[in-house]
């Protein structure tokens, strides 16, 4: 008696698992499906032909883009060099207006 129980729980354990693993592969199949729908609907709106071109157009404004940061940086030390210039003239207030202030 104990050993047609102990059949007839692996037999329940063993389908129950099966149903289970069933409906994950069945979840797994329709969500890949529509994921390939979705990757082929991509595919055809999208405008493969235009990517050259599109590239073309980054790759001009990514040099428009380094020349503008050329000037930045040429500017920035010319800011630096000017600032350094006047580094004793701000001293210079700094101290006469401690002065003052006391």
């Amino acid at each position: 008696m104990f050993l047609w129980i102990l059949i007839i729980a692996w037999i329940a354990v063993i389908g129950s698992l099966s149903i289970w693993i069933g409906l994950r592969a069945w979840h797994t199949f329709q969500t890949a499906k529509t994921v390939q729908m979705e990757i082929e609907r991509f595919q055809r709106t999208a405008k493969i032909d235009e990517v050259p071109r599109k590239l073309e157009e980054l790759r001009v404004k990514m040099d428009r883009l380094n020349e503008a940061l050329e000037r930045l940086n040429t500017s920035t030390a010319g800011l630096r060099v000017l600032w350094w210039a006047l580094e004793p003239l701000r001293r210079y207030i700094q101290m006469v207006r401690g002065l003052t202030t006391k």
